[in-house]
């Protein structure tokens, strides 16, 4: 499925798409919005450098060329990783505590 879909452009139904994981959730139709707000309300409390090195990751690729994605995606979270609140997330983590956040 993934071939016609990615190279031909073919359309499909959405319940197939969701069947072959494509699709992560079906919502009604006219319902985009509501369907929309749950997994914004868990997104964002994300940390902002986190969710804008994913955003970059995951809408830049179509212009990066031959192997240099692993490159680039280590320029957009290498500094995440390496970060005061990676830190934290990790010791929240282990303790089963909410991480406090700062943007750092």
């Amino acid at each position: 499925m993934e071939i016609p879909f990615a190279f031909a452009g073919e359309r499909f139904p959405a319940d197939r798409l969701h069947q072959a994981g494509l699709v992560s959730r079906l919502i009604g139709a006219g319902q985009a919005v509501v369907g929309a707000r749950e997994p914004a309300a868990r997104i964002a409390p994300g940390v902002p450098p986190a969710l804008a090195a994913g955003k970059r990751v995951i809408g830049e690729p179509a212009d990066w060329h031959g192997g240099e994605a692993p490159a680039r995606q280590g320029e957009a979270q290498g500094p995440v990783f390496g970060s005061a609140d990676a830190t934290d997330g990790e010791v929240a983590s282990a303790k089963k505590r909410a991480p406090a956040w700062r943007g750092t």
